[in-house]
């Protein structure tokens, strides 16, 4: 899904590159509803900053290879993140290590879990 969003976002960005870069957000988050926005607004920045400045075909190539890495390095969930986790308990994440999250509870009980049981 991110290479396509990368692509479409390559592909329309020439035309929302200068001041209407909020549209291919939009357009980005309507055609892919399960993206991350921060995803989304890392793809749109980074893509129109390609396009002011212009682009040919070993530059999108690049750029795409670049951007997945990129993409990858985003952590889907950060210390100090509310979440909720088994059912609706309401938690702070404290730390991330690797597929390892630590939580705090609304108890102040500490839980290991992964984001298979975050809500």
């Amino acid at each position: 899904m991110n290479t396509q969003m990368i692509e479409m976002a390559l592909l329309l960005s020439p035309r929302f590159a200068n001041e209407d870069s909020e549209l291919l957000f939009d357009h980005l988050v309507a055609k892919f509803p399960t993206a991350r926005l921060d995803v989304v607004t890392l793809i749109v920045t980074r893509a129109c900053a390609l396009a002011r400045q212009g682009h040919d075909r070993l530059d999108r190539k690049m750029f795409l290879e670049s951007l997945l890495a990129e993409i990858e390095g985003l952590a889907e969930f950060k210390s100090g993140q509310e979440i909720t986790f088994n059912g609706g308990t309401w938690g702070m994440i404290e730390e991330v290590v690797g597929k390892t999250i630590w939580v705090t509870d609304e108890d102040g009980g500490d839980h290991e879990l992964t984001a298979a049981r975050i809500d």
